[in-house]
């Protein structure tokens, strides 16, 4: 069991590049990599007899800046020893996270940029909501081009149901782990018991799938389940962190803040999450 197809997006302008990422990763799971290269038209209103000639220029011009994009990634590509593919495709103004919606369904997985935090850029965030939210695809968020190393993977539990789909999601990493943790936010009071008794049972749901989690309660304290969360992935070395992507509307988290939203800022660990 493991993933087969991989895909990553590149925008020209606006988005970030993790085509090293998706490369390595492709590598490591002996996967086919998917690229998707965008330069979306630039639409300038025209009048009358010139309107059409401005759209037509327009579109040349995305073409041009496209096929730039793609044949600076085929260079990387071919000197990288995967399976791959690179398409080329100029979108409508708007139209590129649609685009890539459609091309990217039949993938295992997506290797994207950090869509919020340090050297996020305009359009990394809407990719990503496009492949949670649109393609149902889980998402490798990749902070680093590292070689991945997921000998310690651990897993945020809080017992909804996006976490147990991160975690199905995971399955081909989790399985290939040497040590699992699944790692649950605790504090006192009437649910400390129901979030252990949840996160053992998810335990018990991935050693069915031959991974052996350890159950972690971290203790909450003054500072956020993201922070604890992630301040525990480094003290047991994890390469990977699997947490479920917005349990709550993306309207709430960007009011109010959010575990997903804050690990996806403080993150220099890779995040594997899904919706």
């Amino acid at each position: 069991m493991t993933y087969r197809t991989v895909s990553t997006a590149l925008i020209d302008r606006h988005g970030s590049d993790a085509l090293d990422a998706a490369i390595e990763h492709a590598r490591h799971w002996d996967a086919h990599l998917d690229v998707s290269c965008f330069a979306e038209e630039e639409v300038e209103p025209g009048i009358g007899l010139y309107g059409t000639a401005m759209l037509v220029r327009t579109a040349g011009t995305a073409q041009d800046r496209c096929d730039t994009l793609a044949d600076a990634a085929r260079m990387r590509l071919e000197r990288s020893g995967v399976r791959w593919t690179c398409q080329t495709r100029p979108a409508p103004a708007g139209g590129a996270a649609r685009d890539f919606v459609r091309q990217s369904r039949c993938a295992d997985i997506a290797v994207l940029p950090r869509p919020l935090g340090p050297g996020a850029r305009d359009w990394d965030s809407v990719f990503f909501d496009a492949m949670l939210f649109d393609a149902r695809l889980p998402v490798l968020v990749a902070v680093n081009d590292a070689q991945p190393d997921y000998r310690t993977v651990l897993v945020a539990w809080d017992g909804s149901a996006v976490a147990l789909a991160a975690a199905r999601a995971a399955l081909p990493v989790l399985r290939a782990a040497d040590s699992v943790a699944l790692a649950v936010s605790v504090k006192d009071g009437a649910t400390r018991q129901a979030l252990i008794e949840g996160a053992r049972d998810a335990a018990t749901f991935l050693s069915r799938h031959d991974v052996h989690a350890d159950v972690r309660a971290l203790e909450a304290g003054s500072g956020s389940v993201a922070g604890d969360i992630l301040a525990c992935a480094r003290d047991i070395g994890a390469g990977l962190v699997v947490m479920g992507a917005y349990g709550h509307s993306r309207l709430r988290q960007s009011l109010l803040g959010g575990v997903t939203r804050e690990a996806l800022q403080r993150t220099d660990l890779n995040l594997l999450v899904a919706h």
